[in-house]
């Protein structure tokens, strides 16, 4: 998660004084985003205990996709999927308005680029709850004990995202 931040962060070219902001706002989200799809996975292995086993070959798929991934990355952020779409739906602009997501350009109020660095943030999350969950639900189907470790987890990633990009520069 944390090296997927600092890409995005650079790539975004975002000032360090706004970074813990859209680190904020993105804990706040994949606090949320992860209660509700923990109470969803829940409810369907308690209904359907087979479901266990669908979260563990999305684990195995994962893995595998890990193993066969090439070190070389040939994609550019820019012709990313997300940051198209985000920019066609919103509008952005290239330039910050201070710690803003949305300002008024033109008329008519757009998108930063910080707006869009947490969307990116937000969507990364998703992918890493799609590996984390099912892997909490494989050991405990304690709504408790599964959102407490999730947001636990996710707390830390700030205090810790603060460590690697001082040590990343």
């Amino acid at each position: 998660n944390l090296f997927v931040f600092i890409m995005l962060f650079e790539y975004f070219h975002v000032p360090p004084e706004y970074q813990q902001r859209v680190l904020t706002w993105g804990i706040a989200g994949a606090i949320l985003m992860r209660g509700a799809m923990i109470v969803a996975g829940v409810a369907a292995v308690r209904r359907f205990r087979w479901m266990t086993l669908l979260f563990a070959g999305i684990l195995m798929l994962s893995s595998v996709k890990l193993l066969l991934e090439s070190d070389e990355d040939d994609d550019e952020l820019a012709d990313n999927f997300v940051v198209r779409l985000s920019r066609r739906l919103v509008g952005a602009t290239t330039e910050y308005d201070r710690d803003k997501f949305f300002t008024m350009a033109k008329g008519r109020k757009v998108a930063t680029p910080l707006f869009l660095t947490l969307v990116c943030v937000e969507l990364s999350d998703v992918v890493f709850a799609v590996d984390s969950i099912p892997a909490v639900l494989g050991i405990s189907t304690d709504p408790f004990v599964v959102y407490s470790s999730n947001v636990f987890a996710i707390a830390g990633l700030r205090a810790l995202y603060t460590l690697v990009a001082k040590a990343v520069d």
